[in-house]
């Protein structure tokens, strides 16, 4: 939630990032490069809304875990590629870092929120309760 309410106010700087370092995003006109930031932006922060006041929490925790898996997997290309961008988008990493060492704090911080998920929603599917 905190790094999709970061990009609420930074949608050209996202934009950019988008275009220079995940796949298919490169040869997007800029209209339709600031609309899928946009609605990028829009999803993560419903989603987390969603997940804090408890709407629909079952369908949002799995449809979390997927976009984590999704945007891990970008970071991962990310990591891999070239990971020059430090774009402060990521949520908080230790300032100072570097970008592949924020890409890397953003994959395993993404890793551990999955898991996270993924235990909260087997724990209220066997009747275990999570909140009152």
């Amino acid at each position: 939630m905190y790094a999709a309410w970061n990009k609420t106010g930074e949608i050209p700087m996202f934009a950019l990032l988008l275009q220079q370092s995940v796949p298919g995003f490169g040869g997007l006109s800029t209209p339709t490069l600031f609309a899928a930031a946009n609605v990028i932006v829009f999803v993560e922060v419903f989603i987390g809304m969603a997940l804090i006041f408890f709407l629909f929490p079952r369908a949002m925790r799995w449809i979390a875990v997927g976009l984590f898996a999704l945007f891990t997997a970008v970071l991962v290309l990310m990591f891999f590629g070239d990971a020059s961008i430090s774009c402060g988008c990521l949520g908080f990493s230790p300032s100072g870092w570097s970008g592949r060492a924020e890409i890397g704090f953003g994959i395993v911080r993404n890793l551990f929120m999955i898991a996270m998920l993924v235990v909260i929603a087997r724990h209220a599917r066997s009747g275990i309760r999570t909140h009152r």
